[in-house]
């Protein structure tokens, strides 16, 4: 929410004040564990982590379903607290492996902690398995309840899924694509013997930002401290690598719930420590350099974005105009400060390829895709926007930005809301705020989608600049920023009220031809299968009736007709996806060749049919003498008659 920056200022608390910065850097390496050999890069496919990937470009690689129904949805907070009509929490981003599970943090509990760890089939939204661990797991001191973010690592065995434990534990389970719940492993980045020797005595130290996976399977994060621990530790940077070895750096206090980037080669890190933006060896952890950033708000979950070209990206909350803050704007090397962009605070830009954008006559390969709010509550107007910036013209042709009057990236593109924003009746053109964290980027059909505080999701068409597109999730609610997601067979995630919803294309049917042996007597059924193509929220129905072809009802089949119904998806169960019909077929010894009759679908509701009528085909079992050779004929036996005739079978 961020029309409570209202009164930002008294509530600001530097981060650099909670931790020191000793710079040393710590290695383990376990026992038993074999060095990886191959380093050939995996394929990521999946949306591994916040932002789907290590530089937090939030692009799909698979083309987005439309946004025309809700397939199932399931909570991401069974406790949630609200403030008035107020939602003030940061929650994790689903995760979606390459075989289409949906995983899920759920928080449990009223107070800060307890999180669930569930599996979903992303098709029909059935439970798969739920990972209780995370209930151990306790954030560091917040104003909002910060996102718990697992990660996806593609390792050489297959998936592993890591989640946040407790005393800064990564706990971890393979084959996230089972079902069942499975016993988890844990690693402690400063050695899980001495977290397993005394687990109380590591309290203190709890994981700070989502996680962060590479191409090859290595694990990053920050964390903060508290108290006292066993081996004095201060906050700073770890990293677990694919082998199981841990590496960690005791850096300072990193901003709370900014997950660490890498660069476009995985040879380095970016990551927020004691305000600044810091360069790390990612390997060692080193830092080779680092650049001030303006103010980082505890509130914050702005983590920084490696475009295309290798320049990092991060939103501070100053200079601020309207409570909008700055997008900064840096060289690989962070030695080079670019002109900045006009929004920033509380987001983390998504990268835009201009191929998204048939208008645009720049010289840039890619865009920024950004919320720009205009806080009502904070002064602005109200008029609440998405934009598309040019970071690469701001370099020679910097823009003035009609809020902040202050200059910095072109803008590409902008579009505000949609829905009035009653609590400002007085400013004309305010519209709700959009809720985002982080969009999803769908380059095949030149989308972006963007949730709004309005209770509805859209999508946002950057070859038309039109939202082409939208759907309601909720009635609306004032809430913490949000991610969007796209799955594995397109499918949008997007969380709304404490809500995750699986939005799609409306769900299609089609029913299987049937063939069947129709016997001497009494009656075989002929079965059709029904199918739909994704489960739904909705319950589905549709008509189905027999129709005489070739065969003829009453005589070779028996007439049949009824009403199917698809059961809807709910928090543990996936929907119904199949269903069958059965058609008695009459026996009898009639010589007479295969026929054929048919099952037509109509009046579908909630769903279209996609193929009907089916075809049913009886198969005739009966046979007659169609020649005959007589071994004595023009015999005595035969009456010295050389023609086959009936008389010959007596």
């Amino acid at each position: 929410m961020a029309y409570l920056i209202r009164s930002f200022y008294p509530r600001a608390r530097h981060l650099a004040n909670s931790g020191s910065s000793s710079g040393r850097v710590f290695r383990h390496r376990p026992l038993l564990l074999e060095a990886l050999e191959d380093r050939r890069l995996l394929t990521v496919t999946g949306w591994n982590s916040f932002a789907r990937d290590a530089q937090h470009t939030a692009q799909s690689t698979v083309a987005a379903q439309s946004l025309s129904a809700v397939h199932w949805e399931t909570p991401v907070d069974s406790a949630p607290q609200y403030s008035g009509g107020d939602l003030f929490i940061h929650y994790g981003s689903p995760l979606v492996t390459v075989a289409n599970s949906v995983i899920v943090p759920e928080k449990n509990e009223a107070t800060p902690g307890g999180f669930d760890i569930k599996a979903f089939d992303g098709a029909t939204g059935a439970l798969k398995w739920t990972q209780t661990e995370g209930e151990e797991f306790l954030p560091p001191s917040h104003d909002w309840v910060p996102s718990y973010s697992p990660a996806l690592a593609a390792l050489p065995g297959g998936p592993r899924l890591y989640f946040p434990g407790a005393g800064g534990t990564i706990l971890y389970r393979d084959s996230p694509d089972a079902s069942g719940a499975l016993t988890p492993g844990r690693i402690a980045f400063y050695g899980t013997a001495n977290y397993n020797a005394n687990p109380a005595g590591f309290s203190g130290v709890r994981i700070s930002s989502p996680l962060t996976t590479d191409s090859q399977g290595n694990l990053f994060f920050t964390y903060q401290t508290s108290g006292s621990n066993q081996l004095n530790l201060q906050g700073g940077i770890a990293r677990i690598g694919a082998d199981g070895s841990t590496t960690f750096v005791q850096a300072g206090t990193p901003a709370l719930d900014s997950a660490p980037a890498l660069s476009n080669d995985g040879r380095f890190l970016y990551a927020v420590i004691d305000g600044q933006l810091g360069l790390y060896d990612s390997t060692t952890l080193v830092q080779s350099t680092h650049v001030q950033l303006g103010f980082v708000h505890i509130d914050s979950t702005a983590s920084p974005t490696v475009g295309p070209n290798g320049d990092v990206f991060i939103g501070v909350l100053s200079p601020s105009v309207h409570s909008r803050g700055t997008l900064e704007h840096f060289s690989a090397s962070l030695l080079t400060t670019y002109p900045s962009g006009s929004f920033g605070w509380d987001d983390t830009v998504s990268i835009v390829p201009t191929s998204m954008v048939p208008s645009y006559t720049g010289l840039s390969p890619y865009l920024l895709m950004t919320k720009a709010n205009d806080y009502a509550g904070s002064g602005g107007s109200g008029v609440n926007q998405i934009a598309l910036f040019d970071p690469i013209r701001a370099s020679v042709l910097q823009q003035v930005d009609p809020v902040t009057g202050q200059l910095g990236m072109p803008t590409v593109l902008r579009i505000a809301g949609v829905t009035p924003d009653e609590e400002f009746p007085f400013k004309p053109g305010a519209v709700r705020e959009w809720c985002i964290n982080n969009a999803a980027v769908d380059p095949a059909t030149h989308s972006i989608f963007a949730n709004s505080e309005d209770g509805w999701l859209y999508r946002w068409d950057t070859a038309t600049n039109t939202f082409t597109q939208s759907i309601q999730l909720t009635s609306g609610v004032g809430e913490a920023y949000t991610p969007t997601v796209i799955g594995a067979d397109g499918t949008v995630f997007a969380i709304n009220n404490a809500v995750l919803f699986a939005i799609g294309d409306t769900p299609s049917l089609t029913i299987s031809d049937a063939a069947v042996v129709e016997g001497n007597s009494g009656t075989t059924n002929a079965v059709f299968t029904v199918s739909l193509s994704s489960s739904t929220a909705n319950t589905v129905t549709v008509e189905f009736a027999s129709a005489a072809g070739t065969a003829t009802s009453g005589a070779d089949y028996q007439t049949t007709s009824g009403t199917l119904t698809f059961a809807p998806a709910t928090t543990l169960l996936g929907g119904s996806t199949t269903q069958t019909i059965t058609v008695p077929i009459l026996g009898d010894t009639q010589v007479e060749p295969d026929e054929t009759f048919f099952l037509n679908l109509t009046n579908p509701t909630q769903a279209t049919i996609a193929r009907t009528p089916a075809t049913g085909t009886i198969e005739n079992d009966d046979s007659s003498v169609t020649s005959r050779q007589l071994f004595y004929a023009n015999s005595a036996y035969d009456g010295y008659s050389g023609i086959p005739a009936i008389a010959d079978d007596e």
